[in-house]
């Protein structure tokens, strides 16, 4: 009767979500049937996985308590899917379709994974453990090849089912691939040929240049030098050869960072001295060296912060950094510089290589050998044809030479006169460049108050002096609240107009001739008060703040409130220890602790 009852019409519904639920929830775990039909098979369609986020999970843990079922589908895990502090499971089920035991190698074609758990669970409940990753010694292994290889023995029928955590700082990409052993040892001496035949192009046009460096003393030649050095050193560690054969794998990822910050900062240097960047476009010029300066700076989050979070910002700042370089080869180009057309071919090989292995990701085709390929070849393209464009610019160089040095002989004294005349032109357009360089430097193209390197300069200077003098310097860091979202409703042109609104209101509210007030950077406004203790820094920062919310804003018709959150610090002349970005850094703290405590309010270091 009570059964009767359960399964009356009322609860089919229910019963039918109930499934369906469980078979989403778990879809994709057919196991993976392996015969002599085929002697390679990719697992992508057969992997589920799961994530460990407070890496707790153990192999008996997801036995016993049926987490099984809260694997879900990893087709596209072969593609890079980021990093993460978590630590990955993966599930596999293999069954043997052969009518005798039979050996495969199960392969994990990611040479940079840190630490890997392989437990391999029979049908009588026997657990084999193993450990992998770049975390323990080469030599540890039971087949000594660069990315992780398990052999696993399959009697007729017999199925088992693998499950591998991993544990990395690196990208999560962790393609599967079950080959026969001699099916393997063939595409393995494949791929040796093919990094020899890289490395051998490299390594040549290193020396090649190397040469023509000691010749001609250009820095070009050194800047391309450096590049093709770092970048081999960095493919290196990338591809798993540098564990394999030269250093220990704890080290790996640190290489493989230093030496990818390296070939940025080469490729960046090689761009703005061959392309003459700093001449043809000084803003251009700031921008490719500011990119330089994050290369320092995302090594520095990953040895002391965060190494997963370093690890994200890579694949950004390396395609935003391609991109900066051949827009540079494109704009030198249009504007005279001719050996710039093959430094943009170059870049067009490696920008077109980077979309297409982007490209790839998403539609998870990255464990095809076609794509490294592609991104090798890349590469290789790029560095014979910065090499040509070396060996071009040399050959413009010697016919600009020879035709000048032939005009000379001709024309000499008409030539002296032209070029003094031009002399003199160029130095008066120089001056009034560097007077109008010198305006422009020091104020705020959007909002016209002063800007962050003249306040960085002004800041240092009133430090000083107040410390010296034993005077208190206050200093006010103001946010505009919820700024994105007048961006957002309204357009960047009303956000536009509320910067200077802002800028203005703060501005009014500063009344004093020393006071420094600047922008220091998006929706932020930074004020100097020097001889200012608290209560009258808090005095101007409640008067800001009542400036900029009580004002009417209006934009095309509509009145648009606006409000500030405004932290402050003040220097303690007593403090000697004390530093300038002390200082900065103390309000900025303040600042977020303002907008945390529910802005539109003032807090005070």
């Amino acid at each position: 009767m009570i059964a009767a009852d359960f399964v009356s019409f009322r609860h089919i519904p229910c019963v039918c979500l109930l499934v369906l639920l469980l078979t989403v929830g778990y879809a994709g775990a057919e196991p993976l049937r392996l015969s002599d039909t085929y002697d390679h098979y990719r697992a992508d369609n057969h992997l589920s996985y799961l994530e460990d986020v407070d890496k707790s999970l153990t192999i008996e843990t997801i036995l016993e308590s049926g987490l099984q079922k809260k694997f879900t589908r990893a087709a596209d895990w072969a593609s890079q899917i980021g990093s993460s502090n978590s630590a990955a499971w993966l599930h596999l089920s293999v069954i043997s379709a052969d009518e005798y035991t039979k050996k495969w190698w199960l392969e994990i074609g990611n040479p940079l994974l840190d630490r890997i758990d392989i437990y391999i669970v029979k049908e009588d409940n026997t657990i084999r453990n193993i450990q992998m990753g770049d975390n323990f010694p080469m030599a540890d292994r039971d087949i000594r090849v660069r990315n992780p290889l398990l052999p696993i023995t399959l009697k007729h029928r017999e199925k088992v089912d693998i499950f591998l955590r991993i544990q990395t700082y690196g990208p999560l990409s962790a393609p599967i691939h079950l080959w026969e052993p001699k099916v393997f040892t063939a595409k393995a001496i494949d791929r040796q040929l093919g990094y020899g035949i890289f490395y051998g192009i490299f390594l040549a046009l290193f020396l090649y240049n190397l040469i023509l460096y000691f010749s001609v003393r250009d820095l070009n030649y050194l800047f391309y030098c450096g590049l093709v050095i770092s970048l081999v050193i960095w493919r290196t560690s990338i591809n798993g050869l540098g564990y394999e054969y030269l250093w220990p794998g704890n080290i790996n990822i640190y290489i493989a960072l230093l030496f990818s910050k390296l070939y940025a900062i080469c490729l960046l240097s090689f761009a703005i001295f061959f392309l003459r960047i700093r001449r043809l476009y000084p803003l251009l010029y700031k921008v490719l060296l500011v990119f330089m300066g994050i290369s320092p700076l995302i090594l520095a989050i990953f040895i002391f912060f965060d190494k997963a979070a370093a690890v994200r910002l890579l694949p950004p700042y390396s395609k935003l950094s391609i991109a900066l370089t051949l827009f540079a080869g494109i704009y030198a180009y249009r504007h005279g510089v001719r050996e710039a057309k093959y430094f943009c071919v170059a870049m067009l090989f490696i920008a077109t290589a980077s979309v297409i292995q982007m490209v790839a990701g998403v539609w998870s085709l990255t464990a095809n050998d076609w794509v490294p390929q592609l991104r090798r070849i890349g590469w290789v393209a790029e560095a014979i044809l910065f090499s040509c464009a070396l060996t071009h610019k040399m050959r413009l160089t010697m016919l600009d030479n020879e035709r000048i040095e032939q005009e000379n002989k001709e024309k000499l004294e008409k030539k002296v006169i032209e070029r003094t005349e031009a002399l003199m032109t160029a130095t008066g357009e120089l001056e009034a460049a560097n007077q109008q360089l010198q305006e422009i430097s020091i104020n705020d193209g959007l909002t016209g108050i002063k800007n962050r390197l003249y306040f960085e300069q002004a800041f240092n200077r009133e430090f000083l002096r107040c410390r010296r003098e034993h005077k208190p310097l206050s200093i006010l860091m103001i946010d505009i609240d919820y700024f994105k979202r007048i961006n957002d409703a309204y357009g960047h042109i009303c956000g536009d107009q509320a910067l200077r609104f802002v800028a203005q209101s703060i501005t009014d509210s500063v009344r004093r001739p020393g006071d420094i007030v600047a922008r220091f950077g998006g929706e932020e406004f930074i004020v100097t008060l020097p001889e200012t203790n608290y209560a009258s820094a808090q005095f101007v920062a409640e008067r800001i703040r009542r400036s900029i919310g009580d004002s009417d804003f209006c934009f095309c018709g509509d009145s648009i409130k606006l409000t500030a959150s405004i932290g402050y610090a003040v220097l303690d002349p007593s403090q000697a220890d004390q530093k300038p970005e002390d200082l900065i850094n103390a309000a900025d703290k303040a600042l977020y602790a303002a907008k945390h405590g529910g802005r539109n309010q003032v807090v005070a270091a």
